[in-house]
């Protein structure tokens, strides 16, 4: 099933989301028409504060160091051993984190005088801020069951408990959250720029509202529809009106 297929019981909805999203199109266009219609749209400013750099994340509320790592497809020692900090080290909100290694520590010159003294902190800066953050990141840390077909549907299927959170993969706007699509149980949508689409489906709650601004990591639902004795997420991706297969998108995972 292709989720961005018009729906007659969601076109109020749908209008209403274009109309947020200042787009252009009729409630009966695919899904993909409505966001790629206008080419003089922008997303919404969001009340969030300002990105980090590529290789770094700010925590969210309800991370861990090992949630962390898993999103970026690190192993959580690599990350605790890239901030300096013990491996069951609780993060704090808006702490900002390394989750790629050191360009200039692999590839900078040979020291040869005394090493300089360094003092551990849990928020690291970068020396040199690289041009922007991490595009996607993994909305769930379980292994993934199911992979992108070739059909029409490039869903992949990670599985995990019930109840475990489920995070936004980039910064952008929630423009559909509701349960009217039945294969996909409680659905989020989220449009992150002109091009990128993600839909997150297969959820016992939902923690964010159509219209929210929401952050990369931010916790948008929880995994688990009702009486499903093995959770799994629906993850789903569009480049414009285009499935893409998520994976391909997504950080390599550690082993």
């Amino acid at each position: 099933m292709n989720i961005f297929k018009p729906c007659r019981q969601l076109t109020q909805r749908l209008l209403i989301a274009s109309a947020a999203l200042a787009l252009a199109g009729c409630a009966s266009a695919p899904w993909g028409d409505l966001f790629t219609s206008s080419p003089d749209v922008r997303p919404p400013a969001l009340e969030a504060p300002a990105p980090v750099a590529a290789g770094f994340y700010r925590v969210n509320p309800g991370d861990t160091l090992a949630g962390v790592a898993a999103a970026f497809g690190r192993d959580s020692a690599q990350v605790a051993r890239w901030n300096r900090l013990p491996n069951d080290y609780p993060v704090s909100v808006g702490q900002v984190l390394r989750v790629a290694p050191d360009p200039s520590a692999v590839s900078g010159p040979v020291q040869t005088g005394a090493p300089e003294s360094r003092v551990a902190t849990g928020n690291v800066a970068p020396a040199a801020a690289p041009s922007q953050q991490t595009r996607f990141i993994w909305p769930a840390s379980g292994p993934v069951t199911s992979n992108a077909g070739d059909g029409q549907s490039k869903a992949i299927h990670i599985n995990g408990t019930a109840g475990e959170t489920i995070r936004a993969a980039s910064t952008g706007r929630v423009i559909y959250a509701g349960s009217e699509i039945k294969a996909y149980g409680l659905l989020v949508i989220v449009k992150h720029d002109k091009r990128f689409v993600s839909a997150y489906g297969n959820n016992a709650k939902l923690l964010v509202k159509e219209g929210d601004a929401v952050k990369q990591g931010q916790p948008i639902a929880e995994m688990g529809a009702a009486d499903d004795p093995h959770p799994y997420l629906i993850f789903e991706l569009r480049d414009g009106t285009k499935a893409v297969d998520p994976q391909n998108y997504l950080p390599k995972r550690s082993g």
